[in-house]
């Protein structure tokens, strides 16, 4: 997946290509003035009437490009509603993370140390639950592991996948609610030898034993616990249970199925320490922390903070590039909003004659207004046809990016061309609206 900030950034030139075409090309045209023309501008207005189609080409232009941008945001909004939608398999709510550097080399007395800790945390007021792992959901770790089914894993070397490998307490589970969706959670009775008991999710489950049950189930994994000269090259491990994909990586992805193993299993080196409690964590960190100084004054304490951080940051890249689009789509739309309006502004004043013949023969306000306000909107008709054409083209480019929406998505599509239509009306009535208070000989004796 391409970070955000990259997407981001390609709408970014998109919106400095839109000013650059609405600044320049009149620019380059005043740069080069027709003296006569500009002579003859009070008789007739002959100067202006000889560049309109170049203003009108610039204004469709306008209007593509912002187009194109204001699709990209609204895009990138729907994803960001999508994203928060998101079940990342787990409730980050509630809960204060740490990190614990335990200073107690000997197993025996680090695994004392472990239990003690959580009988601590435990008995505090307002706590309801404490586990600890490596890594922790979003907080940045990862770690992998090959694994293949044992039926095809023994023959086939090839049969092997990464996954995401994960070192957990008993209670992981249950403090972090993720749902059990078969057979059952590791007990205290699992955290002992001979560590031959995995839980896996629910994506590897079905990678692994689809359309059947992945309980009592064996997989093999490879290089798990290498110990001596010539540890064993597989480690054949049973399924006792089956949980809820946690999004791990990222939450805009789904990322890598996931295997568990008990802490003691490799010496109890989960360090990752999560508190469930009944209020706010941030209130508890107080508590926690004089509680886990109470049992060993010397023990490294690091990153307090509640869950609710990791998803927030998870998160943070695409809301950027919400803001960022957002704000380029923004300063598109006024330029080619500002530009449709000189230019029929312009018009206005071209056809002023024109307008006060037409009212002098019977028009009403109602014609004119419609005469000014259609030209208007078929100026923005053509921009956004061929904003269309380049928006289907484009915004592939951040179908990486995007969560639970296409980048062809017909609601954003059709919403936004509504909105641009609208707005485009509402530009074009202003000139509209001064063009049709125009008094019939005044409009004749002005020409």
């Amino acid at each position: 997946m391409s970070p955000p900030y990259r997407s981001g950034h390609r709408f970014g030139i998109t919106a400095m290509l839109t000013a650059i075409v609405c600044g320049v090309l009149p620019a380059l045209r005043a740069s080069r003035p027709d003296i006569v023309d500009a002579l003859r501008v009070s008789q007739g207005s002959t100067g202006l009437r000889a560049g309109h189609r170049v203003r009108n080409a610039v204004v469709v232009i306008e209007v593509a490009l912002s187009f194109v941008l204001l699709i990209g945001s609204g895009l990138m909004l729907r994803s960001f509603v999508a994203l928060q939608q998101v079940d990342p398999g787990f409730d980050p709510s509630h809960i204060l993370t740490f990190t614990l550097q335990i200073r107690q080399p000997d197993p025996g007395r680090f695994a004392a140390a472990v239990r003690q800790i959580e009988e601590r945390l435990r008995a505090l007021p307002g706590v309801e639950a404490v586990t600890a792992a490596t890594p922790l959901p979003l907080d940045g770790g990862t770690q992998n592991v090959p694994w293949a089914p044992e039926a095809v894993g023994a023959t086939d070397p090839t049969a092997f996948r990464q996954a995401n490998f994960f070192v957990v307490r008993p209670s992981y589970f249950e403090t972090l609610r993720t749902r059990v969706v078969d057979g059952r959670a590791y007990t205290d009775a699992d955290n002992r030898p001979p560590f031959d008991k995995v839980v896996i999710d629910d994506r590897l489950a079905a990678l692994a034993f689809p359309g059947r049950s992945a309980v009592g189930q064996a997989l093999l994994v490879r290089n798990l616990r290498p110990q001596g000269p010539n540890p064993p090259q597989n480690v054949r491990v049973q399924v006792i249970g089956v949980v809820r994909h946690q999004r791990h990586e990222s939450m805009a992805v789904e990322g890598r199925e996931g295997l568990f193993f008990v802490d003691q299993a490799f010496g109890g080196v989960a360090a990752n320490w999560a508190v469930r409690t009944a209020g706010l964590p941030e209130s508890m960190a107080p508590s926690v922390r004089a509680a886990l100084l109470d049992v060993d004054p010397r023990m490294g304490i690091a990153e307090m903070q509640p869950m609710s951080v990791f998803v927030d940051k998870s998160m943070a890249p695409m809301r950027f590039s919400v803001v960022l689009i957002s704000i380029f789509a923004a300063v598109a739309l006024v330029l080619a909003i500002v530009g449709l309006y000189g230019v029929l502004s312009t018009v206005v004043r071209q056809r002023t004659a024109e307008i006060g013949v037409r009212m002098a023969f019977g028009a009403s306000h109602r014609n004119i207004l419609q005469l000014i306000v259609g030209q208007g909107l078929r100026l923005s008709a053509a921009g956004v046809v061929a904003g269309l054409i380049a928006a289907f083209a484009i915004t592939g480019v951040m179908r990486s990016m995007l969560v639970s929406v296409k980048p062809t998505d017909p609601v954003t599509f059709a919403s936004i061309t509504a909105l641009f239509l609208a707005i485009s009306a509402i530009a074009a009535w202003l000139p509209a609206r001064r063009a049709a208070r125009l008094a019939p000989t005044l409009a004749l004796r002005d020409e």
